[in-house]
């Protein structure tokens, strides 16, 4: 299916006539779940299982780096259940946006598990998991022990043979500047597709996030962001101004193109440039 027959058919455009509308609903008919959502909070090594997939990954993360005191987040430091859930979404055939070898995929705050870098990259041409720097050491990691065979100018590793592209670089929605040069040293084709999982979860995100989304996004790219229900507060406010973007318009994508994982509080948003 195509992203235009998808886009039109199916697809919810927010404006501000249904906005409140869709923020009470957001609460009211998508109970969030009864945790924060993070995977395993107990154990610095965990198997994470993509559940309709059929994959088990191996993923060292960091406790004691979550809860310590220094100034950068922390949060990227262990592994979030909304990156499983949308991970085997688009692995399944439920899900109208087919990854293909053609495409060009940077995910925006990819976290130290790599989940989706680890099971998606096999579907697109080029994939691009990003984060600020003190994530960057145990995603490689993480994505060096659960792909078998990768190229990548960025791994350890890397196989010429392999028909998986897969880098990691440095991008910090505060820098845009220095993480699009980043982008540019490894990929010089633009991006087709923006991931980003869970990455809204204070309100000092947001105006970052949403210009890191005008910067990349053109004409032909769209993004896909999934959030996790918790505070409204910071939901209603980045709801709100993405739909106030300028050059952006964004759409719901509707719960029964959701996997069942998706649909208990989760939210999935298709973004794309004003045409």
């Amino acid at each position: 299916m195509s992203h235009s027959s998808v886009f039109n058919s199916q697809l919810v455009k927010l404006t501000d006539d249904n906005l409140d509308e869709h923020i009470f609903e957001l609460y009211s008919e998508n109970a969030p779940p009864n945790n924060l959502g993070f995977v395993n909070k107990n154990s610095d090594n965990v198997t994470i299982s993509i559940p309709e997939s059929n994959i088990d990954l191996n993923v060292r993360q960091s406790i004691s780096q979550l809860s310590s005191k220094q100034t950068t987040s922390t949060t990227g430091y262990i592994c979030w259940s909304t990156s499983v859930h949308v991970a085997d979404w688009l692995l399944s055939p439920i899900c109208p946006f087919k990854l293909s070898k053609s495409q060009v995929l940077l995910e925006l705050g990819s976290g130290v598990g790599g989940i989706c870098a680890s099971t998606l990259s096999k579907l697109v041409y080029h994939y691009i998991a990003t984060d600020q720097k003190h994530i960057l050491k145990l995603l490689k990691e993480n994505i060096a022990a659960n792909v078998p065979s990768y190229k990548s100018s960025t791994l350890p590793n890397s196989s010429s043979k392999s028909n998986i592209n897969i880098d990691v670089i440095e991008f910090d929605w505060e820098d845009v500047e220095s993480g699009s040069y980043n982008l540019s040293i490894v990929e010089k084709r633009p991006v087709d597709v923006l991931l980003a999982c869970d990455t809204i979860y204070n309100e000092f995100l947001v105006g970052p996030f949403i210009n890191t989304l005008q910067t990349l996004l053109h004409k032909n790219a769209y993004a896909l962001v999934a959030i996790q229900l918790r505070d409204a507060i910071t939901i209603e406010r980045f709801v709100t101004e993405l739909v106030h973007a300028d050059g952006l318009s964004t759409y719901v994508v509707p719960s029964n193109l959701l996997s069942d994982g998706l649909k208990a509080g989760y939210q999935i948003y298709y973004v794309v440039k004003d045409i």
